[in-house]
């Protein structure tokens, strides 16, 4: 989907997005476009009718217009911010990236993505809250990607309702890519394979998940980076986006995620927590169509845990 930085119309008015309509849309109406090609939900389209932040041609169109080959169509994403109510914590926050739509910041293990009540502080949302005070900055905090308490690495928040409904898509199908790294318990009988087995929650268990007939489609391939003694490190890529994927899929071939105690081994642990990294993510920039490649580096426990066993 191609898209433009920034050109002025009507009014003004700033539009963040301009399309130049193929002959393929032409006779669809501005409403169906506008959902259809460039992802837009109803509420978004409503906010940005209000501000008037639509122009054909340089005007303000209705939404039952008919398109026309070559016809210009621009977009402005205000309303799309928001705002956040969020209490603020004061901690330090490593951002990994940033722009006027997005930002990705390396997250510490032994802590939550967002706040599971509006009272809850400590999380990094609320630690994103600051940031935006201290940089005077106003806006929703909309994770799209999200880690267990106990996973380390990248986590991307979206600025805007837009951005974060377009990443959403690309997760669904496979142009958002997630990359991790782990050590898993034990040596791997292939040093690369896809795992295709169906997870769904475990009966009985609010928080457990299994491998089940039942259950949702689940891919996950791994390959083997560097063998340990006890361990290995492993690469890891999701290619659906399950709960506990990783930690279930691993686990169901005999080579838990090290420190994995609800999958994995209970007792003789040597680390406090699953030793699962989000490395790396790449997907396409919802505004400026342009790859976006993000990594983060293994935090200093695994690194400290692989220096452990070779000794």
């Amino acid at each position: 989907m191609a898209a433009v930085f920034i050109f002025q119309v009507g009014r003004g008015k700033k539009m963040d997005l301009e399309r130049i309509i193929d002959e393929k849309y032409s006779g669809m109406n501005v409403r169906t476009f506008l959902k259809k090609e460039l992802s837009c939900s109803t509420d978004l389209i409503r906010h940005i009718i209000e501000e008037e932040g639509l122009s054909l041609n340089g005007r303000m169109p209705y939404l039952s217009d008919q398109l026309q080959t070559g016809d210009h169509l621009g977009l402005s994403l205000h309303s799309g911010f928001g705002s956040s109510n969020l209490p603020a914590y004061d901690v330090e926050l490593n951002i990994l990236y940033e722009d006027r739509w997005l930002i990705a910041v390396d997250k510490p293990a032994f802590m939550l993505v967002h706040p599971l009540t509006i009272q809850e502080n400590g999380t990094l949302a609320n630690i994103i809250r600051q940031y935006q005070i201290c940089q005077n900055e106003e806006y929703t905090i909309r994770p799209v990607s999200r880690l267990d308490r106990n996973t380390s690495g990248i986590v991307l928040f979206a600025k805007n309702s837009y951005v974060q409904h377009v990443l959403q898509i690309q997760g669904k199908n496979g142009r958002f890519q997630k990359e991790y790294l782990a050590l898993t318990d034990g040596h791997l009988w292939l040093p690369y394979d896809r795992i295709t087995k169906k997870i769904g929650r475990k009966p009985g268990s609010i928080i457990e998940h299994e491998v089940s007939d039942t259950g949702k489609d689940a891919i996950t391939e791994y390959s083997v980076i560097k063998q340990y003694k006890n361990f290995e490190l492993v690469y890891i890529r999701l290619f659906t986006g399950r709960t506990h994927q990783i930690r279930v899929h691993m686990g169901s071939i005999g080579h838990p995620v090290t420190g994995d105690t609800l999958y994995g081994e209970k007792e003789n642990v040597k680390i406090n927590r699953q030793c699962l990294h989000a490395h790396r993510i790449q997907f396409d920039h919802p505004i400026t169509n342009k790859t976006v490649k993000i990594k983060s580096p293994l935090p200093k426990d695994i690194r400290e845990t692989i220096r452990l066993d070779i000794i």
